[in-house]
């Protein structure tokens, strides 16, 4: 069962990723236009390294990142880290897992900002679903075609968001945590080794161990309901695209809601051409729409604006600095 969530009632959220290469500035963004939830800053620009995949390779058992992206070198040394991997998980032993500042330097800088007191403070890494079929082995299949991998990666990506929580819990009370899940986006999932129900189960994996308020993100149209009955106390969808979509799963999302969990409405479009022709205004006509069309199928409006969430559609990082700054403040209007 979720994690009752806090009454957000439309407060503004960061996705993840922003265009900077100076993270003081980046944080400095984040603090001034959404200092309520407070979220860290990837900057994948700054270094290949703060790519999400690459991010979260750090630790991994035989993960290198070379120009062609991340792999697994097989070999005696992977079947012993494998090994150590397993022995740490079923001893919850996560501090050899978190990330470092030259993978995460917007986390680090965070750490060490002057900051007001934020309502809770939010952290993400990519999924373990999209994280497995990015990364390949030596034949250059995805490991998540390799059960052993999967399994491994599913542990792995357990002790990274502990040590995660437990960090962020230093700066604020109150944590929420992210998984990053694009490759739930339906078409994706389909052409992939996984079926939706596998993937959602390995999920859940990661999900349970959280101690936090714990969310899925999906920048693409996945199969809502499965998301909306595991144990995630917040789903963010990118509702200027795909927010009609939530109206085929009102079943589930009333029972979602009921319990006490929280949509993160991704309102605020993430493409340039997109967000250059909206306005606060459009937007809010746009998001009032989607939450009539979602009270016309029985979900109560009073329940969707006590539990809801406001954010861009997905990260920013394609856009100019400039144009990210405008989609933040965007998203803190509305």
């Amino acid at each position: 069962m979720a994690k009752q969530a806090l009454p957000f009632r439309g407060l503004p959220l960061a996705i993840g990723s922003l265009p900077h290469q100076d993270p003081t500035e980046a944080c400095a963004l984040v603090m001034d236009l959404l200092p309520e939830i407070l979220g860290w800053p990837q900057l994948p620009r700054r270094s290949p390294l703060e790519a999400m995949i690459a991010q979260c390779a750090e630790r991994f058992p035989g993960a290198v990142v070379d120009e062609s992206g991340v792999r697994v070198e097989r070999g005696p040394a992977l079947e012993q880290r494998l090994a150590i991997l397993n022995d740490d998980y079923y001893d919850g032993s996560f501090e050899a897992y978190g990330f470092s500042r030259e993978r995460a330097s917007g986390l680090y800088t965070l750490f060490e900002s002057d900051m007001d007191a934020p309502v809770a403070v939010k952290g993400q890494l990519v999924g373990p679903i999209t994280w497995s079929l990015a990364v390949k082995d030596g034949d250059g299949d995805p490991i998540a075609a390799d059960h052993r991998l999967l399994d491994a990666a599913t542990k792995f990506f357990c002790l990274k968001a502990a040590w995660l929580e437990n960090r962020l819990r230093r700066l604020c009370d109150e944590t929420i945590i992210f998984l990053d899940e694009p490759s739930l986006h339906t078409p994706v999932l389909h052409n992939s080794p996984l079926s939706a129900k596998r993937a959602t189960l390995l999920i859940e994996r990661v999900l349970q161990g959280m101690g936090g308020l714990k969310g899925i993100h999906c920048c693409g149209d996945a199969d809502w309901s499965l998301l909306l009955q595991g144990s995630a106390d917040i789903l963010s969808v990118d509702a200027y695209t795909y927010g009609e979509s939530l109206a085929e799963h009102t079943e589930a999302l009333q029972v979602f809601l009921a319990r006490g969990g929280s949509l993160a409405f991704g309102i605020v479009p993430a493409r340039e051409e997109l967000l250059m022709k909206e306005t606060t205004g459009s937007l809010m006509v746009r998001l009032e729409g989607l939450m009539d069309s979602l009270s016309k199928w029985g979900i109560r409006r009073e329940l969707l604006v006590e539990n809801m969430l406001v954010s861009p559609a997905c990260g920013l990082v394609g856009l100019s600095e400039e144009l990210a700054r405008r989609a933040l403040a965007l998203t803190a209007g509305v």
